[in-house]
């Protein structure tokens, strides 16, 4: 009974383990996963008080994913990182995983990829996000 105790305890933790997803590993997750769209876009609509807070984009300029540059899209979960206020007609920095993520808006320094900084984020994994984007 004992063994059968720990080997059940044993197999809980092994699942557990395989299951978290740490936010340290979003950047890493974005940069390899197939799927994801990082992209330049102009705020056309938002609407941040709506249910699933609508954002409507022209793609600029696409950094990764199947995305078309000069498309209009509507995403959902739309949120800003940091202390930026969304506005209609500004070109932010997004970032698309799927839609069980939220969609990230980011306000940027400088549109160039190789120079750019992010604006109101703090933290390791920006700054490794951030140096993904400039190589």
């Amino acid at each position: 009974m004992k063994k059968l105790v720990i080997s059940f305890i044993f197999i809980i933790i092994l699942i557990a383990n395989r299951l978290t997803v740490f936010a340290g590993n979003i950047p890493g997750s974005l940069m390899h996963s197939e799927d994801a769209q990082i992209f330049f876009g102009k705020v056309l609509s938002y609407y941040p008080n709506e249910e699933n807070q609508p954002i409507e984009v022209e793609i600029l300029e696409v950094i990764k994913g199947n995305v078309k540059k000069d498309s209009k899209q509507t995403y959902f979960k739309a949120g800003s990182m940091g202390e930026n206020n969304i506005r209609n007609g500004k070109v932010y920095l997004f970032i698309y995983y799927d839609e069980h993520n939220p969609t990230d808006v980011f306000e940027v320094t400088t549109y160039n990829t190789k120079t750019l900084k992010l604006k109101h984020t703090k933290g390791d994994m920006w700054e490794r996000f951030e140096k993904y984007l400039n190589e």
